[in-house]
């Protein structure tokens, strides 16, 4: 048993060292809109993927951080001895531009990612599998069709 879990321990840190494994964080460019549009599409993103905001800034720039939300290890993650699994969202805007109508932000999601191995102390904040990927890129693109279809506006 110790062997085994030596293995997978041994498995794990040598995919983070090697790059294969990823990193803890995820972070990508959403788009572009109203400070109004900002905050009220990325509740829409948090309230449909099940997420709890800690805490939430909006001056000078707007940032939201959400709480840890436990979830199911995905099957690759299972597969290296991984048994418990969680990810926080942070949202973070900043100005870009001011015109008659009000400012426009640049917004940007990061998505931390932290496992736990089998009977293991501590978190591994280093390893974001493959399948981890293809769940924080569906994110991404919901959350670019939110501000992408936002349509024209009337003020």
């Amino acid at each position: 048993m110790r062997w085994s879990v030596f293995l997978v321990v041994a498995a794990v840190t040598s995919a983070c060292a090697s790059g294969g494994g990823g990193s803890a964080v995820y972070r990508r460019e959403i788009g572009n809109a109203s400070l109004n549009d900002v905050l009220s599409r990325s509740r829409l993103i948090l309230n449909r993927y099940q997420y709890e905001v800690l805490e939430q800034d909006s001056l000078p720039f707007v940032r939201i951080e959400t709480h840890w939300r436990e979830r199911r290890p995905f099957e690759d993650e299972t597969a290296m001895g991984i048994t418990e699994a969680e990810t926080r969202l942070i949202i973070s805007a900043r100005a870009r531009a001011q015109t008659d109508l009000g400012g426009t932000y640049n917004i940007r999601l990061t998505m931390e990612n932290r496992v736990r191995l089998m009977d293991a102390p501590e978190w591994n904040e280093k390893t974001n599998t493959t399948m981890f990927q293809r769940y924080a890129d569906e994110v991404t693109a919901e959350f670019r069709k939110e501000i992408s279809d936002i349509g024209v506006r009337r003020y």
